[in-house]
């Protein structure tokens, strides 16, 4: 027990570490990795089971909001990839690959961009914190679905590492998300009775639907390389206490 109390004082210590070393960014970077997390009930066709280019979805599976409307085509895109909320180490270490060059440097022109859902939280946040310990900055943008803490159905409530981060959320389903202290929020609301998950799964696609656009103003550069802390106040470095 003592051991592993020593384990997570240092990754606590090595995390706030970085926020006095962190550069904030001043301008947009000259492309993005965009990585989509699926979340419950979702997953890829077997076939393609470590494949994260694809997002063909497995036979048993649901279609998932994040990586049907994640943008593939913008100019600004390096890469689209898609994990889902069990993908594997051997996954995060194919994306953590597309982040370094040639010489195994982490690639100071290229951005991180996360579009996640319901299960997928922890997951991306996992990939964030290899991506902060291997290249010492965070992900410029990460927008949180209806965050669900897996494998109950207790909402995600954690700090996001991101330098932005937005997070849809809803509280009418028992499976839900909920405000998050360094997001800005947007509580979707529905006209319903309290239920088990549909308005999980309606949240998953209207949030992925308004994340999209969101992505697309960040790429086409109307929204500042900062816009949550400029727009709104939100400290960034709430993901790192």
């Amino acid at each position: 027990m003592k051991k592993l109390k020593f384990v997570l004082i240092a990754g606590l210590l090595s995390l706030n570490s970085y926020a006095l070393d962190l550069e904030v960014p001043s301008a947009h970077k000259a492309s993005y990795l965009l990585v989509a997390v699926s979340g419950f009930k979702t997953g890829r066709d077997k076939a393609d089971s470590e494949n994260i280019f694809s997002n063909k979805i497995g036979k048993g599976s649901e279609d998932s909001g994040v990586w049907s409307n994640i943008n593939k085509r913008h100019k600004k895109i390096s890469n689209t990839v898609y994990l889902t909320h069990y993908s594997k180490n051997s996954e995060l270490d194919s994306v953590m690959r597309l982040t370094l060059d040639e010489n195994g440097e982490c690639k100071k022109s290229q951005g991180l961009i996360m579009m996640v859902n319901s299960w997928g939280a922890k997951m991306s946040q996992k990939l964030a914190e290899r991506y902060l310990k291997k290249c010492g900055t965070l992900p410029d943008l990460t927008i949180l679905v209806d965050g669900i803490l897996k494998p109950t159905t207790a909402a995600y409530t954690d700090s996001i590492l991101a330098f932005n981060c937005v997070n849809y959320y809803q509280l009418v389903s028992k499976l839900h998300g909920n405000t998050i202290e360094n997001c800005k929020n947007h509580e979707v609301g529905f006209n319903r009775k309290s239920d088990l998950f549909n308005a999980h799964i309606e949240t998953e696609w209207y949030g992925s639907d308004k994340a999209q656009q969101l992505i697309e103003k960040y790429l086409n550069r109307e929204l500042a390389p900062m816009f949550t802390k400029e727009l709104y106040d939100i400290d960034y470095q709430k993901g790192l206490d």
